[in-house]
């Protein structure tokens, strides 16, 4: 064979060789393309289908939190059957409880009760009486962890516009009574009106004198408002505590009822901005705490007078509530109930006397018990001494540095 046909015979396989390595590639390519395409088709195939999906997840989670409760108000069923072997009216109290603890029961029952009806009208006594309370030992894996002289009480009183708070307290033998106040607290706010419960931002209404706490909070309250209706209702001036109990309702301009300019810079600090506030509301917000006077009643005004707090929360409220249920004695509640017009009319109403007398009262009793001082905790103490001893060493150091 001529040295030219070898050539093209060597030309001709290597031709054949490269076309059959590209097939080859090609047929690698193509299966490679496969698994992908296969995978587009199923994500927008899901993609498509997430609607659908998300809606059977739903129903699936529906019917799981439906078979839950199913199952809870079964086993509750049992408990009751097991535990709450007596009932027990006892006053103004119906309570299911065991026999071991039914005498107890029975005497702390009726000794509230006997408190608390001049303070009550038909309403609430008869929600009290169709409502059933449940009281009972601990279990003995309750006990080891809650100690053994506790009691478990249950309840399914709705405290409030957000939904049922019911469920299990552990709480000591003696709290009790507390528990039972409570518990006449959240009905009584149930038959108030919207407007009542709003004023009192609705929290439990009690109608027997409220603990030291509430009264401790509500001094604290008003000594620290940061308002300048609040510094002259401390000096007296009965106007100026209407206007900060919001007796005549909210006011139309806040910023000047209840604070002035000197107040802002507090005020600002009270605010919590929020994105629909834009970005200029934050920068005023950073001048007006540095000092900046006119960026804070800039902030102010930006804001309007919807989004600013009122200086007191629902301490002295509540205080004053309970004062005039104090002064009204027998009917107090009914009268204050039937009543109409604002807050401060209501409250003179089941008061029996005129506004004027009335914040009077309260301010004799929150304001003016100068002997009725606030101890600090435990903790704060220690804290208080530890941060003196640090800041004492701390200022020795320094002192032998510098010599």
């Amino acid at each position: 064979m001529s040295r030219t046909m070898r050539t093209s015979a060597l030309a001709l396989r290597t031709l054949v060789l490269v076309v059959a390595v590209s097939g080859r590639s090609h047929a690698a390519a193509g299966g490679a393309q496969r698994p992908d395409t296969a995978q587009q088709h199923a994500v927008r195939a899901t993609r498509d289908d997430a609607p659908a999906a998300r809606a059977r997840r739903l129903q699936q989670l529906d019917h799981r939190r439906r078979a839950l409760d199913s199952t809870g108000k079964r086993e509750r069923t049992v408990a009751t059957s097991h535990w709450f072997t007596d009932t027990v009216q006892a006053g103004l109290f119906r309570i299911a409880t065991t026999r071991r603890l039914r005498e107890g029961v029975r005497r702390a029952a009726t000794a509230l009760s006997r408190e608390l009806r001049p303070s009550l009208d038909a309403t609430i006594v008869d929600s009290l009486r169709r409502h059933l309370i449940h009281v009972r030992p601990l279990l003995p894996e309750e006990g080891r962890s809650f100690g053994p002289d506790r009691l478990v009480v249950w309840d399914e009183v709705p405290y409030g516009l957000y939904g049922p708070a019911g469920g299990e307290a552990f709480l000591p033998r003696d709290d009790l009574r507390l528990q039972l106040t409570a518990i006449v607290g959240a009905i009584t706010n149930r038959t108030m009106d919207d407007a009542m419960r709003t004023w009192l931002f609705n929290v439990s209404v009690v109608t027997v004198a409220p603990p030291a706490t509430v009264e401790t909070r509500a001094r604290m309250d008003i000594a620290t408002a940061g308002s300048f209706a609040a510094r002259r209702c401390v000096v007296g001036d009965l106007a100026a505590c209407a206007r900060v109990l919001s007796l005549r309702g909210r006011p139309a301009d806040p910023a000047h009822a209840w604070y002035a300019p000197e107040d802002y810079r507090d005020l600002a600090s009270r605010l919590r901005l929020a994105p629909p506030d834009g970005d200029e509301a934050p920068r005023l917000q950073r001048r007006c705490l540095t000092g900046d006077a006119a960026a804070c009643s800039t902030l102010i005004k930006r804001l309007g007078p919807d989004r600013l707090p009122a200086p007191t929360l629902e301490a002295p409220r509540l205080v004053l509530l309970h004062e005039a249920l104090r002064l009204g004695g027998d009917g107090a509640i009914t009268r204050l109930r039937a009543s109409t017009g604002d807050i401060g009319t209501r409250l003179s109403a089941a008061a029996g006397v005129e506004e004027d007398s009335l914040l009077s009262s309260w301010r004799r009793r929150v304001i003016s018990q100068r002997g009725a001082r606030i101890r600090p905790t435990g903790e704060v103490a220690l804290a208080t001494i530890g941060w003196t001893l640090l800041l004492t060493g701390l200022g020795l150091r320094r002192t032998r540095r510098c010599d």
